[in-house]
């Protein structure tokens, strides 16, 4: 290994590139196979250098055949339960359905729970009318780390794009000339021994919102690869511990209120939290 430092895939390739290809070891970095120095290390890009220590498990990696269930469909609109995992992509949304789907809004891959998709082209266009006049009122559930010592809270700041990590764009609280308005309402539904189980209510849409807004508090979300992942937790996870769990608005076809409810999967079991309140 150079002294000053190699990628870890160029790395993982050279030890082991007799039976894994280069996307095959990736995928197991990818998977959370990896540690590095004894952390959880998902970046194969990472540098590595003379002394550090690497763990990788190479058991053949199983893959999960991945579903869409559907929560609500009428003539214009399909609500449907997006797993962690799935990229939101319009190729990808459409495959499922073979036919032509629009997106109205988006999740981040690793998020899970309700997605809003529009049949129509008009469809899609209200249903964007609403979210831009912020009529469509979204709860998530997030795990996150630590025991949070208040009940409730309202984070205020401006947003925006403020570095990279591992060729990822970070976004963070800046001055209110450099970044849009950001706002999320929380509370406390369940403590658990590490853990607290939140419920958060995003006032705007911005990009990694609520994922920014709690690890600047110094509460980051379970699984988060990009924020918080420097602060240690008993509990791990495949995937960041975010889910769209709620959300109402009033139907611009149909004139009546839609009110989906998507529990979360089984990944927020990962700890027992005494519920609040």
């Amino acid at each position: 290994m150079k002294k000053g430092g190699v990628r870890l895939l160029t790395f993982l390739h050279e030890k082991l590139g007799e039976k894994f290809s280069v996307r095959q070891i990736k995928k197991f970095v990818d998977a959370g196979r990896l540690r590095l120095n004894g952390k959880l290390e998902r970046f194969s890009s990472k540098k590595v250098a003379v002394g550090d220590q690497i763990e990788i498990d190479l058991t053949p990696l199983v893959q999960k055949k991945m579903e869409l269930h559907v929560l609500y469909e009428d003539s214009h609109l399909i609500l449907i339960d997006k797993p962690a995992g799935l990229v939101v992509d319009q190729k990808k949304v459409e495959a499922f359905f073979k036919k032509k789907i629009y997106l109205v809004h988006r999740l981040d891959k690793e998020t899970s729970g309700i997605l809003i998709l529009a049949k129509t082209h008009d469809a899609m266009k209200k249903m964007e009318k609403l979210f831009f006049e912020r009529k469509v009122t979204k709860k998530y559930l997030a795990v996150v780390k630590g025991k949070m010592k208040k009940k409730e809270g309202r984070i205020e700041t401006y947003l925006a794009k403020v570095k990279a990590y591992q060729g990822q764009a970070l976004w963070g609280s800046v001055t209110r000339s450099k970044g849009e308005s950001a706002i999320t309402e929380w509370k406390v539904v369940g403590i658990g021994s590490s853990t607290t189980l939140v419920e958060c209510v995003p006032k705007t849409g911005r990009t990694h919102q609520i994922r920014v807004h709690l690890y600047e508090i110094g509460y980051p979300i379970v699984g988060d690869k990009q924020y918080g992942r420097e602060i240690p937790c008993k509990i791990h996870s495949d995937r960041h511990l975010l889910h769209a769990k709620e959300i109402a608005f009033m139907h611009p076809f149909l004139e009546k209120k839609i009110a989906i409810t998507c529990p979360p999967p089984a990944e927020f079991t990962l700890e027992k939290h005494q519920k609040i309140g």
